[in-house]
């Protein structure tokens, strides 16, 4: 599981008391994580812009093997602007997380399906973050959090038309892949499987935003290893591998490499599954 940077860390990274190496690493984690984003910007808001505004503006270690530029480049579009009403989303979602694990589960949904002010991107985003953050440790929360965006997104829909629509369908598939892959963790097969069917409307009618697409893909091969049917797996990683472009960044590449490792292992393919493992762990560019 991904390690969340806590108060402490925050502290010593706002004040400069890290490394280079632990910067680094703090910032390949804040630029893929709404929760420790929205952390440092409500416990700091000022040092934590300023510190955000000079890593990714003007710091360039070279002694680390990943450049900012990549990383910026890779950033959800929702974190680019460090100020405005998009930073105002983010410290208003952190907030309504941490307000939200306060209620009981049952009350969770009733809040998101009938408060319009938990019914925003921002908060989908966040609480999708963090059930990523509990697929493996948790999954039973995992598939809490990715409900309670699946549900709140759905509401968002209703009201929304033309692009915008279209762009809240693809975050609402990713939101069910979420959905799925938790249960597929938990072993409910069918009900992932359910989940999936459910992802792949919203991107037909969808427009493609962030990884969406790629992470559907996933998510229905590691689904159909699961379910030993060997060869949609495979289909399903080669359409993910299409889906990352022609430039994707070396952990995402990365991912579906060890995703097709572990496919070629489970159809007993262990020459090829061991060269695309190492090929997939040399690529691999952890976020702390």
């Amino acid at each position: 599981m991904k390690k969340h940077l806590d108060e402490n860390d925050l502290t010593r990274l706002v004040g400069r008391v890290v490394s280079v190496e632990e910067a680094h690493a703090a910032l390949l984690h804040l630029a893929v994580c709404p929760a420790c984003h929205g952390r440092l910007l409500r416990h700091y808001p000022r040092k934590g812009r300023e510190w955000l505004r000079g890593v990714v503006g003007e710091w360039r270690p070279e002694d680390v093997s990943i450049g900012l530029d990549e990383l910026v480049e890779n950033l959800p579009a929702h974190f680019v602007a460090l100020d405005g009403q998009k930073v105002e989303q983010v410290l208003g979602a952190a907030d309504q997380v941490a307000e939200l694990e306060r209620l009981e589960p049952a009350h969770r949904r009733l809040i998101v399906r009938n408060s319009e002010r938990f019914q925003t991107q921002a908060l989908a985003e966040v609480l999708l973050e963090e059930a990523a953050s509990f697929w493996h440790s948790a999954p039973k929360e995992a598939e809490e959090r990715a409900e309670l965006a699946r549900i709140l997104l759905e509401q968002c829909c209703e009201e929304a038309v033309g692009d915008q629509r279209k762009v809240l369908r693809s975050v609402l598939a990713r939101a069910w892949c979420s959905v799925g892959n938790a249960q597929r963790i938990q072993g409910k097969l069918v009900e992932a499987s359910r989940s999936l069917g459910r992802a792949e409307c919203c991107l037909r009618d969808g427009r493609a935003v962030g990884d969406s697409e790629t992470f559907y893909h996933r998510v229905r091969a590691t689904l159909f290893r699961d379910q030993r049917r060997l060869s949609e797996a495979s289909s399903a990683a080669r359409r993910a591998r299409i889906s990352l472009g022609s430039s994707p960044s070396p952990t995402r590449e990365a991912e579906i490499t060890l995703l097709e490792a572990s496919i070629d292992a489970e159809a007993g393919r262990f020459t090829r599954s061991i060269r695309r493992l190492r090929r997939g762990v040399g690529k691999w560019r952890p976020s702390v």
